[in-house]
């Protein structure tokens, strides 16, 4: 039966069928190592690329911004004014459950919204500053941060995610930082 085949034609068939299979291989291998995707990234986000260790700094809504890993996750870091006596975090319901113990004193509740308060806490202080962050359109925002852990205190706003590959993740991560940098600087 392979008699009648033609060996070019043979080896034809077979690079087409194995060449896209190679070549996802090398993109996901490469869209994992940040030391290789974040230079491909940074001008598209007008962000600087320096490392080893990796990281972006640059730019974000007028305000110094940084892209770095820290423990197998992505962190964007945005500052905001130091003199701001406020204190916002936000993660997986059990995460932050466990890191803070036994009492949450300041958990910030949303009713209106039993999903969002099904998968993730808020903690913030003052409890109107949560609630002034956190509205509806800040929590649909988060949809596209699967995994997102935020902690913002002492002037400074980290939003974390485990593995973001493109350009569009990287910039949502960064919105979502600026965003709760800007509420920060007009807390009370």
């Amino acid at each position: 039966m392979l008699r009648n085949v033609d060996p070019l034609r043979l080896i034809v068939a077979f690079a087409l069928a194995v060449l896209p299979v190679v070549w996802w291989l090398w993109k996901d291998a490469r869209d994992r190592d940040p030391s290789v995707l974040w230079p491909l990234l940074a001008p598209g986000l007008k962000f600087s690329f320096s490392g080893p260790p990796p990281e972006l700094k640059g730019d974000w809504n007028g305000r110094p911004a940084a892209l770095t890993m820290e423990g197998g996750r992505t962190v964007a870091s945005v500052r905001h004014s130091p003199g701001k006596r406020v204190r916002l975090e936000l993660g997986a319901r059990a995460d932050v459950e466990r890191d803070a113990g036994m009492v949450v004193p300041d958990r910030v509740e949303f009713p209106e919204d039993r999903a969002f308060s099904e998968t993730f806490l808020v903690r913030a202080t003052p409890e109107d500053f949560g609630r002034l962050v956190v509205d509806a359109s800040f929590r649909a925002r988060l949809a596209a941060l699967p995994g997102v852990r935020i902690l913002a205190s002492g002037g400074r706003v980290d939003v974390s995610v485990p593995d973001p590959r493109t350009e569009d993740q990287f910039r949502a991560l960064l919105d979502v930082a600026a965003a709760i940098a800007e509420a920060a600087d007009h807390a009370a």
